[in-house]
This record gives structure tokens, C-alpha cells and sequence, in this order.
């Protein structure tokens, strides 16, 4: 069984400054994390460690890593749709985002939810290449809809977990089919959309009884799209606009969110 014993030896400040001096490659080795914007989080959560911390990709890169390198490399990943840790229970080495599904969430976890998302995602639109009159829409809508926006947040939140865990193949481009009007007029009419058509009850079966908000969160990636979907733009240079403001806002106000980030790198053993 997986241990949660804490080794808080690993990252005294002789350790950290013999793993500086070699760029952490052989005393304790890298800490693997999925991406850049996971690696800036913790770099910025945790300076005296920085170093350690390496974006590489999917959350099966970082544990296939951990488990064949032969250096004392840990990982961090997401939690996903595995609730209980069962992909990782193999080994004290790597630790999830437990209690939410990805970093992001919970990043946005412990602060007035609603509030901060609403603002970001007012903040992102005013950097969007967008006239003066589609910003005033998208302005607008948000106000008026705000609880639809936010719901629609965590209803693709539980599309991906869903995904994830039924091995339902949709493809991800189905997304920019879904219309901001109809969302809300028919949430679930749109979301019909985004799983296998057989699968849509199963995908209601999930989302009514093996999920709870507070222990999943919301997913960087659904909040992307639904701003995305708000705005009506899917082209590659929206995405990656909402992706680099994102990342940028979060980092800028990291202090404020206040988040535990501390608590998941303890964890590692």
C-alpha cells in the first residue's frame, strides 16, 4: 500500500543545495511534472526547489519516467479521473493533485471560485483580437449567464473525466461544434455532443453519481473552451492566446489565490 509518510528530509537546505550544484540530476534527482504551466506553478510555489521541477508532457510520460529512471526522480500529476490513486499506488515517488482533477483546479480551489473565474475570464476576453462590440457582447453574456458559464465550466470538466475513464474516443474537435446559445438553452443537448451518442446516458450515470464538485474541481482545459465557445472563436491563435493569458494571470496572482501547493509536493516521499 502506498505510504503517506512525509519525508520532509529530502528537501532541507543541504539537499536542495547539493541537488542546485549538479542541476538535480543526482542526489534526489528531477521532480517530473506534465507541462510548462504545471513547472512555472510549482517553481513559482516553491524558489528554493525550482531547479528540480520539469515540465515533460502527459501524465503517462511522468509516470513511465519515474518508474524506469534510475536516478531518486519523483513525479506530480494530475488526478484526473483516477479519484483514488490507483495509477500511482505503485510507488511512494509520485503524488496527484488529490481533491481536484488537475493543478489549476486545485489552484482555484480555495478562494471564492466564481468570483476569481469570472474575472479571469473577463481579463482574457479584453486580450482577445476582438472588435470594441464582440468584447461588449462577450461582456454581457457573461453577466447575464454567469451561472450558466460557470456550470457549463464543470460539466466539461466532467466530459474529459468521463472520457478519461470510459476510454470514449469523441474526438476533441467536436467541441467547436457546441454553440454558446444553445448551451443556454440545452446544456445537455450540446454535451449530447462531446461523448460517444451511445454513451450520453452512461455520461449522466457518472456525472450524477460517481463525481462530486468538491472533490474534482475544474479542469485549465474546460475553462479554455468555455471561453472559447462564449466568444465563438476555435481557430489554434484563440486557443493559445487563452492558454498563454491564463498562465500568465495565474502566476501574477499567485500570492493571492493562496494556494496549498506546498501541501502536494510534501507528499512525496
Amino acid at each position: 500500500m502506498k505510504s503517506n509518510y512525509i519525508y520532509s528530509k529530502n528537501y532541507d537546505n543541504s539537499y536542495i543545495a547539493s541537488s542546485n550544484k549538479m542541476g538535480g540530476k543526482k542526489r534526489g534527482g528531477y521532480i517530473y511534472v506534465e507541462g510548462q504551466f504545471d513547472e512555472k506553478v510549482f517553481r513559482k510555489s516553491r524558489p528554493e526547489i525550482g531547479n528540480l521541477f520539469c515540465g515533460i508532457g502527459t501524465k503517462e510520460k511522468v509516470i513511465r519516467k519515474v518508474k524506469n529512471s534510475e536516478t531518486d526522480c519523483k513525479g506530480i500529476v494530475d488526478m484526473d479521473h483516477d479519484l483514488k490513486g490507483d495509477e500511482i499506488s505503485f510507488t511512494d515517488k509520485i503524488v496527484d493533485t488529490n481533491n481536484a482533477c488537475c493543478l489549476f483546479g486545485h489552484l482555484v480551489k480555495n478562494c471564492n471560485e466564481e468570483n476569481i473565474l469570472i474575472r479571469f475570464c473577463k481579463e482574457i476576453i479584453g486580450k482577445l483580437n476582438l472588435d470594441n462590440a464582440e468584447k461588449i457582447e462577450a461582456y454581457n453574456q457573461l453577466d447575464e449567464e454567469k451561472d450558466v458559464f460557470l456550470e457549463f465550466i464543470y460539466n466539461l470538466t466532467i466530459v474529459d473525466l468521463f472520457k478519461g475513464k470510459y476510454n470514449d474516443s469523441t474526438p476533441k474537435e467536436k467541441r467547436e461544434k457546441i454553440n454558446w446559445i444553445l448551451v443556454t438553452i440545452n446544456m445537455d443537448g450540446e454535451l449530447k455532443k462531446l461523448v460517444e451518442s451511445n454513451n450520453f446516458r452512461k455520461f449522466n450515470d457518472y456525472r450524477t453519481n460517481e463525481v462530486k464538485r468538491e472533490e474534482i474541481g475544474l479542469n485549465d482545459h474546460a475553462f479554455e473552451d468555455a471561453i472559447r465557445c462564449l466568444v465563438g472563436k476555435y481557430t489554434n491563435d484563440y486557443q493559445k492566446k487563452i492558454k498563454f493569458e491564463l498562465t500568465r494571470i495565474i502566476l501574477r496572482d499567485f500570492d493571492k489565490l493562496n494556494p496549498d501547493i506546498s501541501s502536494i509536493v510534501k507528499k512525496l516521499a
